[in-house]
């Protein structure tokens, strides 16, 4: 469609000009120094993913672990590359991959507008709103963490390619097209779950409506366009599949599960919650309203509630009364892509209960379309001054000018490189005592790595039965082999965590730490050398074998530990050992058994390797002579699993006692 005239006073495009530099300037301030007093270590990932490719050499690192079923395909790190490939892997380099992040999502913007057939100053006006940020959240989620940047912007060049092939004829529509299926290539590559929901079905939504809404059929090259889409969704969906044969990715948030009623309640609060946070819209407790904040809030909280409840249900009835097939088919993309998601976030497990906002971030590509259609809307088709098209101007103006407060960090001085003063302060200090390598909880240990740029490399824990444990969540396995450092390691935990770690029994498998420290409110357990040197399970390539000794605490039905063995004695029939639930990568292995068996007979049990609570067998063998042997399990891995057990069951015909367990990975 052709852009519609708008009679704009002469200053008002200079003006909106001025607004969007202002807003871009507190925008690249906000991501190159303020960020960094905001960093976390889901934001650092993209700077270790980065590390992990250059030091691999693979874009896609067989060991690193992915989460959610999730690849990285063409997404922060790969902002991050051109800068980690040349200066210390730190903030900077974050700062770089996400303006690049940024421009795409602004692109992106861009495009959308302009396939809505947006004026040049309803597009300006659009850019303005985005750059303003909203809020503290919106920030994070657009440009600071940026990850639901680049997937809105992938959804925004998803619909602009394929408006633009519709609206093309010859080369220019299989141009179009191509690029159209490319986006959706990437989109099905990285996540196919996510790709239906988000892209696909919107997409198909957004191609029927118009044609159902006419009633016409679509024509050839529409057929043929959308069979050139299904291919690219199809090709996305191999990749995904090859891709996976040779990498790691847990299951995490696809395994959705329906929750009960009190839950679904629990989640439109939170839902709710998370909205009113993504306009700023939340009143600090206790704040009092007749001061300049709790004015400045409640003016928030009114465009926020209006905006969403009010407003954006005028705006789409309105483009849906103007008959054109680009608003309706945008309000389809929309639309649908926000029932979908708000449906899952309300009914089920999707909707994150550990954070205040209720994992609003997946609502923002259909609200942040809503939000462009709008602004055309109210900037191109004003009509007669009514109280709604005044509260929507209103309303848009308000975010328009909401950077101040978006991009607004505490404690954040104006062009302060550095990092923040306490994370400075406890850098300084592993610094001071030569302590370059270790491991701490997963909030703290990838941030201090990327603020640090480096020169402290703290590896992600977990506090399993008191004992550090790999936390295999946007991580590399690499991380925890005894190769990966030589020399002094520490543990970095901070007093809340103390109550939940047994330095005795680390202690047992590692040595006594050399030295306590303490800094502020963390304590710094330091030894002689590299944990992963001595913890079981932490090496999952298992290159060096990991001896299992029995004992009380093996997991068993029958038997009773005796020194350093377990031992079933004639007649006592059943497990005599299962677990321990081994990590393993893919691959071949050898699972050794240190038996002793006496009595008659040639049925005393069997071994074997399983997985699934005991319902995918690996390998197994029988024990079908007496005296002390050494049973060799061989078994094949096609992915990596967390639950393997090494098991050894006695069928009650004589003594059977289990010396060791042995581990390795196969010889080729």
């Amino acid at each position: 469609m052709k852009s519609p005239r708008t009679t704009a006073a002469p200053w008002a495009l200079p003006l909106l000009r001025v607004v969007l530099l202002c807003n871009l300037a507190l925008l690249v301030w906000y991501v190159c120094f303020g960020y960094r007093h905001l960093l976390h270590s889901d934001a650092a990932a993209m700077n270790l993913l980065a590390q992990e490719i250059l030091e691999t050499g693979k874009y896609f690192p067989s060991e690193w672990n992915y989460v959610n079923k999730d690849l990285w395909v063409l997404f922060l790190q790969t902002m991050a590359l051109p800068f980690a490939a040349f200066l210390p892997n730190g903030m900077a380099v974050h700062a770089g991959g996400c303006l690049l992040a940024s421009a795409v999502v602004l692109h992106a913007t861009w495009m959308l507008s302009g396939a809505l057939g947006q004026s040049r100053l309803a597009r300006t006006v659009t850019l303005v709103i985005a750059t303003a940020g909203w809020s503290a959240t919106m920030t994070e989620t657009l440009y600071g963490q940026a990850a639901y940047g680049l997937l809105y912007a992938m959804g925004a060049y998803l619909f602009a390619f394929t408006v633009a092939a519709g609206n093309s004829g010859g080369t220019r529509r299989w141009r179009y097209a191509a690029a159209a299926g490319f986006v959706l290539l990437l989109a099905f590559w990285g996540n196919p779950q996510r790709a239906v929901v988000q892209y696909a079905v919107p997409l198909l939504a957004a191609a029927l409506l118009p044609s159902l809404r006419a009633r016409r059929r679509p024509g050839r090259d529409a057929w043929k366009t959308g069979l050139a889409l299904l291919a690219f969704a199809a090709a996305g969906i191999a990749l995904h599949q090859f891709t996976l044969a040779t990498t790691t990715a847990t299951t995490g948030l696809t395994q959705v599960r329906y929750l009960d009623l009190p839950g679904m309640i629990d989640n439109a609060g939170r839902t709710l919650r998370g909205l009113l946070m993504l306009f700023d819209a939340v009143p600090r407790v206790g704040s009092v309203p007749t001061t300049a904040y709790g004015i400045g809030v409640a003016a928030r909280l009114v465009g926020a509630l209006a905006l969403t409840f009010v407003i954006l249900p005028w705006a789409i009835r309105r483009a849906w009364n103007t008959r054109e097939p680009v608003l309706a088919a945008l309000l389809a993309f929309s639309l649908s892509a926000l029932a979908i998601t708000l449906f899952l976030m309300l009914t089920s497990s999707l909707s994150d209960p550990n954070i205040p906002d209720g994992s609003i971030r997946y609502l923002v590509l259909p609200l942040l379309c809503l939000v462009v259609m709008t602004t055309g809307l109210v900037v191109d088709r004003p009509g007669p001054a009514r109280p709604i098209l005044v509260l929507a101007a209103g309303t848009l103006v308000l975010l328009a000018c909401s950077a101040p407060v978006a991009y607004s960090v505490p404690d954040a001085k104006l062009f302060a490189v550095g990092v923040p003063a306490r994370t400075d302060a406890l850098l300084a200090f592993l610094r001071q005592h030569r302590l370059e390598y270790g491991y701490a909880t997963f909030w703290n240990a990838s941030r201090f790595t990327v603020l640090s740029s480096g020169a402290v490399r703290i590896r992600q824990v977990d506090l399993v039965k008191g004992l550090p444990m790999p936390k295999r969540h946007l991580s590399s396995d690499r991380w925890y082999r005894p190769e990966a450092w030589q020399g002094r390691s520490f543990l970095l935990l901070d007093e809340s965590e103390l109550p939940a770690f047994q330095p005795d029994a680390l202690a047992r498998l590692v040595g006594a730490p050399e030295a306590e420290l303490r800094f502020e409110n963390w304590r710094i357990f330091v030894y002689p050398h590299n944990l992963a040197r001595d913890m079981p399970g932490w090496d999952i390539s298992y290159r060096r074998p990991l001896a299992i000794t029995p004992g009380a605490g093996t997991a068993r039905l029958i038997g009773q530990a005796v020194d350093a063995t377990l031992v079933a004695r004639q007649g006592e029939a059943g497990m005599l050992a299962f677990g321990p639930w081994l990590t393993v990568q893919r691959g071949s292995y050898v699972a050794t058994f240190d038996l002793d068996t006496a009595g008659a007979g040639n049925d005393f049990g069997g071994v074997d390797v399983v997985s699934g609570q005991g319902t995918v067998t690996h390998g197994a063998a029988s024990i079908g002579r007496a005296g002390r042997q050494q049973i060799a399990v061989p078994f094949t891995l096609d992915r990596v699993l967390g639950d393997v057990e090494l098991r050894v069951r006695s069928t009650g015909q004589g003594r059977l006692t289990l010396h060791r367990i042995t581990l390795q990975k196969a010889r080729p």
